[in-house]
């Protein structure tokens, strides 16, 4: 993949299924840890989890981390919706990574 983005998913998007409907393929994808947030109390939607950003190295949230190609990035985010924005993270791994975070909770 020549330039290859990566988002880091720990929920929908893990879903072989959903990436069947959005992107016509499986996504390669990498066990991986988001240091520094934990899940939220309260969901999206009162459905689906969010992230928060605590700072703290001890709370972190484990995941994937998907490769995705530049153009692909455009359809994830439609299917995250405005309630979400795009940030930039380092994983554990030292992957940098997108992140969907609620808007406005940076």
């Amino acid at each position: 993949m020549s330039s290859a983005h990566y988002i880091f998913s720990y929920g929908t998007l893990i879903d072989d299924r959903v990436q069947q409907a959005l992107f016509h393929r499986s996504l390669e994808n990498t066990p991986d840890v988001l240091p520094g947030y934990r899940i939220a109390e309260k969901k999206m939607y009162g459905r689906y989890l969010v992230v928060e950003r605590t700072g703290n190295p001890q709370d972190s949230v484990p995941g994937y981390a998907l490769a995705v190609k530049e153009e692909e990035l455009t359809i994830a985010d439609t299917y995250e919706g405005e309630s979400y924005e795009r940030i930039t993270v380092k994983l554990k791994s030292g992957i940098n990574a997108w992140l969907y975070v609620e808007t406005g909770s940076r």
